[in-house]
């Protein structure tokens, strides 16, 4: 049977559009609204089944997901395309924070929804990005599809940056969908010395690439004065990745 929220482990929590994180309790019945209740309630071993339906921050949505030291979940939506989530974040202003940041959680799998709305600028020293992995093994994206996301990053200073960033994380992208996801950086003045990106940012990974399709990318770096530059569209021959220190299969 199914149990209330009450700091125990749930085999599996819903979501729904329809569904209240005040009055609901995460069974197929009475699910919760928001995915970030979901998480907040999920414990190791969890499964969290989104509806159809949009998540958004005007539906509660808290950005950016937090998934620290949340092991072995598996975010399931009920189709790319029809499980969206949108961080509702146009070009409107510098600093806006990403969708998902992912932090020494094992066993993560994000599968059949899309991740879309997810913009950040920065002018400032980091890692700017729409999604964030650190020290995290086991990481599973299948057929998810990243669509409509946007990085512009201005002013850097030893730069690795795009719409994915991960460093010492191993990660499989299994049927994914890159479409129509803009990386831009510009103004990087003389003091920059290193400036790197591009749609996915590695370092230190193992990355592991399968039937993946990448469309209607746009990529713009306007790069001035600085002693190093890489970053592209195809940054290695048939890549759109930066990669440094990785181990990755295609």
């Amino acid at each position: 049977g199914w149990r209330p929220v009450d700091g125990r482990t749930y085999a599996a929590i819903y979501v729904a559009p329809n569904g209240n994180d005040t009055t609901g309790n995460g069974t197929s019945a009475a699910p919760f609204r928001t995915l970030t209740k979901a998480i907040d309630a999920a414990e190791c071993g969890a499964t969290i089944y989104l509806a159809e339906g949009t998540y958004a921050p005007s539906a509660g949505e808290s950005l950016p997901i937090d998934l620290l030291n949340k092991e072995c979940l598996t975010i399931h939506g009920a189709g790319a395309g029809k499980t969206v989530f949108d961080g509702e974040q146009g070009e409107r202003g510098k600093d806006a924070v990403r969708l998902f940041t992912i932090s020494e959680t094992p066993q993560l799998t994000l599968k059949d929804l899309t991740l879309t709305g997810g913009y950040v600028e920065s002018d400032t020293r980091g890692n700017p990005s729409v999604a964030q992995a650190v020290k995290s093994n086991g990481l599973r994206f299948e057929n998810v599809s990243f669509f409509g996301n946007a990085v512009r990053a201005t002013h850097q200073n030893s730069v690795v940056d795009g719409l994915l960033v991960a460093k010492y994380s191993s990660m499989v992208f299994a049927n994914c969908s890159f479409e129509a996801n803009t990386y831009k950086v510009f103004r990087s003045w003389s003091y920059c010395s290193t400036l790197i990106g591009g749609l996915l940012s590695a370092d230190g990974c193992n990355l592991q690439v399968d039937g993946c399709r990448i469309r209607n990318l746009s990529f713009d770096m306007t790069y001035d004065g600085g002693s190093n530059g890489v970053g592209g569209t195809y940054v290695s021959p048939g890549l759109f990745f930066y990669l440094s220190g990785c181990e990755c299969s295609i």
